[in-house]
């Protein structure tokens, strides 16, 4: 599990804290770049997969029912998922992850009063460097940019929420709250991954102390009330009917967001490929998953 510190020698007390946390609470400018160790951990692991003899274009080509169809449509440079991320994803989620130069048949379809919402797929949470990481998080990327090409391709509107924390806020532990600092605004954890295609608008929540995890709504850390972010005016704006969601993570933000928009009365699709469970406690994706389809959502 990397939903914690990435300092080694604070990895097991990263841990211990960050279970008790969950215990407690079950106008964009060009990209920073990485610092010079996370551009090295990236070429290493492309490195690693380049010399992986596993090839195939899904987790486990023998559970898909199109597994051998899917196998040829895939070149001799893609690659599997390692086993040990494999491991770590839920099982809902586990059959049919598209590695990179590999198409999936889609899932969905979009047209014009439809919304992609991809949810917080920044460094701090999709980079194994990022200091709330999620394990396996950059693997979702080629299956939602591949919904975005789609999305856009079918004039359907594309949005980004962003965790966009300043540098002292009650959310951090610092500061009194519960979080370890992440996506404070202007540096590299708070941009978008570098290989998310970033092409629509972007709504950014937290930016002034608020917390919460739904791209729809924050809440005041000290007051408690919640207020709502720019996301639904937004929506209704365009006269979006619909939406499809996808990001991190399955049991945080990616859950809230949707209850939020099932609560406002959207019908909402989850692309089970494009989004990736914490998993603190075992077993919490795939109860994120149920509380979503519990409240209406659908899971393709």
């Amino acid at each position: 599990m990397s939903f914690l510190p990435h300092d080694p020698e604070t990895h097991l007390p990263g841990r211990r804290f960050l279970a008790h946390v969950h215990r407690l609470h079950v106008g964009m400018g060009r990209p920073l770049p990485a610092p010079p160790h996370h551009v090295f951990d990236r070429w290493l692991r492309t490195l690693e997969h380049r010399l992986h003899t596993s090839v195939g274009c899904v987790a486990d080509p023998s559970r898909h029912a199109e597994g051998a169809s899917l196998l040829g449509a895939c070149g001799a440079e893609e690659h599997s998922l390692d086993d040990a991320s494999d491991e770590d994803m839920d099982a809902s989620h586990r059959d049919s992850v598209p590695q990179p130069g590999c198409t999936l048949p889609g899932v969905t379809t979009y047209d014009e009063r439809t919304a992609l919402l991809a949810v917080d797929i920044q460094n701090d949470f999709a980079d194994p460097s990022g200091t709330l990481s999620v394990d396996g998080g950059d693997a979702i990327l080629p299956r939602v940019n591949q919904e975005i090409a789609e999305a856009g391709g079918a004039g359907a509107l594309v949005v980004y929420t962003q965790d966009w924390h300043p540098p002292s806020t009650p959310h951090f532990f610092k500061d009194g709250g519960i979080w370890p600092e992440h996506c404070v605004q202007g540096t590299w954890g708070a941009e978008f991954h570098p290989d998310l295609h970033v092409e629509g608008e972007i709504v950014r929540k937290g930016f002034d102390g608020s917390d919460g995890y739904s791209g729809f709504s924050v809440r005041d850390p000290e007051s408690g009330e919640t207020s709502p972010t720019t996301l639904e005016a937004l929506l209704r704006e365009h006269g979006i009917e619909r939406l499809v969601i996808c990001g991190l993570a399955t049991d945080y933000c990616v859950v809230e967001t949707v209850l939020d928009a099932r609560t406002l009365g959207f019908p909402v699709e989850v692309v089970k490929d494009a989004v990736r469970a914490v998993d603190l406690d075992p077993g919490d994706g795939d109860r994120a998953i149920a509380r979503m389809r519990g409240a209406g959502a659908e899971i393709v």
